[in-house]
């Protein structure tokens, strides 16, 4: 069986054919054609007919018929644009709607929305947008890029009323998408839209008129460069539409404006612009100096990337988090050429425009104990940029180096503020509810501090997962700009062991600090008494999602001090909430799960 013809081709087909028909063959056709048109289409064919005989350029030649099939096409989309308006009038006027039933869902769980829609199928509403979306593509290949964009507004503005046996409520197209109840391919519907705008559009206004189509939410990701192959016309001067477009995005702030930009540059001028078009936008894109970068690392070009890399840190302003990334790459470089000791300056910036606990880290383990690096370190932590959530940026090309209260805690720990941290456990006089708390963390690395084991047994090893994910530690991240980069970069064929990494960094820090015996046994009486109250606090309230995390406290608790010389520590501490709570068996798994003996009687046959 023949597969079936899309419009373009069966338009071709049949045109080819007409091409070799004579007069009367045509007219047979005609009388064929119209009597199998329904009584509500007649009109519209003759229409059509008068159309194609006062035509300009009907005419023959060579035998051909050659007749204006603009005029047609425009008389076969008015008759459907009418139809469709007609439509959607009714949509807003609430004659076609749809029918939903609601109710409550729990198959998935209990967490988040668990209200669930089921719709009675209405093919008409799924019709009406199905067929305005293949009108709307027609419009643009025949041509009609008025009606393509008239279209489309009446599409976005539509509302589908659903009703319901609570109160009513709207779903517009995006939605009715998402819930399966139409099928429209919008990355295609808004290439062909962007093509429309464009071809009618005054060049003066093309950029500003196409920018604002991407505030559509599904225009997000669209990129302009695949609009240039539709249609059957070309694209009007568009050397001119690059250089507005290029200079109207470089004034734009935002992550879309910068998208479209680096897109528009190496289109227009392959990555060898992007440094052009970083200078000029730096305000607004300085993320384009890091994708600078980024390409002449390709190219293993590191004396170009160090020139480079030391101009953006003049240029980008130090508030924003992308200068940390431009410091890195820059550190990279220096290294390639040789200059490890330059490279720490580069670090500093790193933590200067990103104060994160991993470029804390990377920078304490790397300079050691250079007294005026530590001093830059402290003035920085000291510095109020605590993120409180209202300072929070949107844009995530010009996110600020804010820091949350957690991280700043952090921050200071790892500093040196030993005592800071404990009187921050301290103040929590309360058991329960640490979860918005900085307890978890700061006990964790109070005892992680404390312990003076090499290795990790359960509890610890538990706690150094923990501190590892409180601090969004990962291998990659820490080993930029270090000349290690490569080996954890994105072509890795093995997953770093981010767990024995960061405990590696862990001690290396902590050969810089030290905790005299006294000030240790205050912390770990203070930890101890902590750790008590929240055990039984968490048992005697059966609180059964938290045994396992009081359980690790306790073992790690028993490990810190054995490895401080109180033997048999651990097995003590967990004997004693086995014995505290024996009925509780549930605990008592969690106790074995981290070393505790087993204390159960073995069945005798």
């Amino acid at each position: 069986m023949a597969s079936a013809m899309n419009l373009k081709e069966f338009t071709l087909a049949v045109d080819q054919a007409a091409q070799n028909m004579d007069q009367g063959q045509l007219q047979l056709l005609i009388h064929s054609i119209a009597r199998k048109i329904p009584e509500e289409n007649r009109k519209y064919f003759m229409e059509l007919l008068k159309t194609v005989q006062g035509s300009s350029t009907a005419e023959c030649s060579g035998g051909k018929l050659k007749i204006d099939i603009k005029k047609a096409d425009g008389i076969e989309i008015k008759r459907d644009m009418e139809r469709l308006k007609k439509l959607f009038h009714e949509i807003e006027d609430e004659e076609i709607c749809l029918q939903a039933d609601g109710y409550e869902d729990y198959s998935m769980g209990y967490g988040g929305d668990n209200w669930v829609w089921e719709y009675e199928e209405t093919d008409e509403i799924k019709k009406v947008f199905e067929d305005s979306g293949r009108l709307l593509i027609r419009c643009v290949n025949d041509g009609f890029y008025h009606e393509a964009v008239e279209l489309f507004d009446i599409m976005m503005e539509a509302e589908v009323t659903v009703e319901n046996d609570w109160d009513p409520f709207t779903m517009g197209l995006e939605e009715l998408l998402d819930e399966g109840l139409i099928s429209v391919n919008l990355e295609n519907l808004a290439l062909h839209v962007l093509f429309a705008v464009y071809q009618k559009a005054a060049p003066e206004e093309r950029a500003r008129v196409l920018y604002d189509y991407f505030s559509i939410s599904f225009f997000k990701n669209i990129n302009l460069e695949n609009m240039l192959s539709l249609g059957k016309e070309e694209l009007k001067d568009l050397p001119q539409f690059w250089e507005a477009w290029i200079a109207l995005l470089s004034e734009t702030p935002g992550d879309t404006a910068q998208r479209l930009l680096e897109e528009a540059v190496i289109y227009q001028h392959g990555e060898d612009g992007l440094l052009a078009a970083a200078r000029l936008a730096c305000e607004n894109h300085p993320s384009l100096y890091l994708r600078t970068l980024q390409a002449l690392e390709q190219l293993h070009d590191s004396e170009k990337l160090l020139e480079i890399g030391k101009e953006a840190l003049e240029k980008v302003n130090k508030k924003y988090v992308v200068r940390s990334e431009i410091a890195l790459k820059t550190g990279e470089a220096a290294i390639d050429l040789g200059g490890e000791e330059d490279a720490k300056v580069y670090w500093l910036e790193a933590f200067r425009c990103n104060p994160s606990p991993v470029n804390c880290l990377r920078l304490m383990i790397t300079t050691q104990t250079q007294d005026n690096c530590r001093k830059a370190m402290k003035e920085i932590i000291d510095q109020p940029h605590s993120y409180s959530g209202r300072e929070y940026n949107s844009v995530k090309e010009l996110a600020e180096n804010l820091v949350t209260a957690d991280h700043k805690n952090i921050l200071r720990f790892l500093n040196g503020d030993f005592d800071f941290v404990m009187n921050q456990c301290r103040q929590i006089k309360v058991s329960l509810g640490w979860s918005s708390t900085f307890m978890k963390c700061g006990i964790s690395l109070l005892l992680l501090l404390l312990l003076k084991d090499d290795d990790l047994k359960q509890g610890c090893k538990k706690l150094a997962e923990a501190a590892r994910c409180y601090m969004n530690f990962d291998a990659e991240t820490y080993f930029k700009g270090t000349g290690h980069a490569r080996e954890y970069g994105k072509n890795r064929t093995v997953s770093p062991n981010e767990q024995k990494i960061f405990w590696q960094c862990f001690r290396q820090w902590k050969t810089e600090f030290s905790v005299t015996d006294e000030q240790a046994a205050l912390y770990l009486a203070d930890l101890e008494t902590i750790i008590d109250k929240r055990v039984r606090a968490i048992i005697s309230g059966q609180h059964r999602a938290h045994y396992g995390s009081v359980a690790v406290l306790a073992a790690a608790l028993g490990e810190v001090k054995e490895s401080r010389g109180e033997a048999s520590a651990k097995e003590a501490v967990l004997q004693k909430y086995w014995e505290a709570f024996p009925r509780y068996s549930a605990f008592h798994a969690e106790l074995r799960e981290n070393g505790m003996k087993d204390m159960r009687k073995k069945k005798t046959r």
